[in-house]
């Protein structure tokens, strides 16, 4: 199952960690520093959270997601609505 994580601070590097013992797993985050950190057990992927758009479309090619972003980001998301997405 190819699993995302976006965000790569403690929280998620920790998610993604434990993750990888049986997944396909990928981070996404904007920092360079924090993607170089979790390529031992994860595939990084450049990802910016503060565009939703570009964010719905990384998501889109995953099977599962585990979010790991700071709670700022998902109480500004919470009411978007995804283009053309189903949203449920």
């Amino acid at each position: 199952m190819k699993v995302l994580v976006p965000g790569a601070g403690n929280v998620g590097k920790a998610i993604a960690c434990d993750l990888s013992q049986e997944f396909e797993v990928w981070v996404g985050d904007k920092s360079k520093e924090k993607l170089e950190a979790i390529k031992d057990f994860a595939n990084p992927i450049k990802a910016d959270a503060s565009d939703f758009n570009d964010l719905v479309d990384t998501m889109r090619q995953f099977e599962l997601i585990v979010g790991a972003l700071p709670g700022k980001f998902g109480f500004a998301n919470r009411c978007r609505k995804s283009p053309g997405g189903d949203n449920s």
